[in-house]
């Protein structure tokens, strides 16, 4: 390399080591098709306990999309509309909240005594339609609808072998026409298995990866003519 010392080489050579190990620790992410679009919503935590949100828009991908933080506060603190808590520095993680408006800030640990803060809008698309959604929606004369939620003792030895599996079993009253599929984002690592009749969605059960790899259900909901 012409004009550098052998010992500029390889400090440059190094550098240049680091920033690929880098690179490669970065989320691996299918970037959207649309114009200015991004599956990273960016909010950063601002040291007086202020939100900025950076992506006031997100578009999903098969597993959902990636939820950015970077908190400059010297304290934990709860991101609003997420249901996650983050420390100081930069924190991600994949979220699969459904598509719509979201009203995200972030809550400071030592203000969870006071009034919660004032949010701002953030807008998740989804144009290729890959959510499914896991709303009841019971005809008319079903009788109403029904759920339950489930405790347990940790830990938890799963019993079947996939969630469809684990849901047909927890129900009673399918009937052949039923179709059970898991709903959520096609990618997401665990959802909720819908029953759907006639079109409609007329159950919902919760389903969860136990450390045995089997699975397991946490709760369900459904209309009258399916029953848990």
């Amino acid at each position: 390399m012409a004009g550098f010392s052998p010992a500029a080489v390889i400090a440059l050579t190094a550098a240049l080591g680091l920033l690929g190990a880098a690179c490669a620790n970065e989320p691996n992410e299918a970037a959207p098709t649309g114009p200015s679009a991004t599956s990273t919503a960016r909010i950063v935590c601002e040291a007086d306990g202020s939100t900025t949100l950076l992506t006031p828009q997100v578009q999903v991908r098969p597993d959902g999309f990636t939820l950015r933080v970077k908190s400059d506060l010297d304290e934990p603190a709860s991101i609003n509309g997420f249901g996650v808590d983050v420390d100081p520095g930069v924190t991600r993680s994949v979220e699969t909240t459904p598509p719509g408006s979201v009203e995200v800030a972030c809550w400071p640990f030592s203000e969870h005594g006071s009034d919660e803060p004032s949010t701002q809008t953030l807008t998740i698309n989804d144009p290729e339609d890959l959510y499914v959604s896991a709303e009841l929606g019971c005809p008319p004369g079903d009788g109403g609808s029904w759920s339950e939620i489930f405790d347990y003792a940790s830990p938890v030895k799963g019993s079947y072998a996939t969630p469809i599996d684990a849901a047909a079993s927890h129900l009673r009253s399918l009937e052949p026409r039923d179709e059970l599929r898991q709903a959520g984002y096609p990618e997401q690592q665990s959802g909720p298995v819908i029953v759907v009749r006639d079109a409609n969605v007329v159950a919902s059960v919760g389903v969860s990866l136990a450390k045995n790899g089997k699975w397991y259900v946490v709760g369900a909901s459904g209309c009258s003519s399916v029953r848990g």
